[in-house]
C-alpha cells in the first residue's frame, strides 16, 4: 500500500482581522499585531512542512521515484542528462526536481525532472520570487 504524504495547510485560530481585534480587545489590536500573528502561523507551518519533506525524502517511495527519474536521464554509467539545459553531468551534480510542489508526496513521475545543480537553483528560485 502506498501512503500519501501530505501536510494540510495551516489552520488559523483567528480567521480575520475583525475576529483578532475582538479577541484581543479592539483598543489593543493593531494591523501589525495581526500581521505578526499570521506570519508566525505561516512560519510554524513552513517549519512543519520542511520537517515532513525531509522525512519523505528518506522514504522508500521517494527513493524509488528518484531512481526511476535518474534511470530515465542516464546517458552512460555515472552520467545523467539535465532535462532543463541538456548537458551531461556526473551524479553528484544532479538533483531530482519537483515541477509542482502541490503534488509532493503523490507526484507522478512526469512531475519530476532530472536537472543539474545550476538549473535546479534557477528553477527553485523562480518559485520563490
Amino acid at each position: 500500500m502506498i501512503h500519501v504524504y501530505k501536510i494540510p495547510p495551516p489552520e488559523l485560530e483567528i480567521e480575520s482581522y475583525d475576529a483578532f481585534a475582538e479577541a484581543n480587545g479592539a483598543s489593543h489590536a493593531s494591523a501589525s499585531a495581526y500581521k505578526a500573528y499570521i506570519n508566525a502561523v505561516k512560519a510554524e507551518h513552513k517549519a512543519a512542512w520542511w520537517a515532513w519533506y525531509k522525512k519523505y525524502r528518506d522514504s522508500p517511495i521517494w527513493k524509488r521515484k528518484r531512481l526511476a527519474v535518474l534511470k530515465r536521464a542516464k546517458v552512460s554509467p555515472g552520467m545523467y542528462r539535465c532535462e532543463a539545459c541538456g548537458g551531461n553531468f556526473p551524479a553528484y551534480q544532479i538533483e531530482v526536481h519537483h515541477t509542482d510542489y502541490a503534488l509532493v508526496g503523490r507526484e507522478p513521475l512526469w512531475g519530476l525532472r532530472c536537472v543539474c545543480d545550476e538549473c535546479h537553483e534557477l528553477l527553485t528560485d523562480w518559485g520563490r520570487e
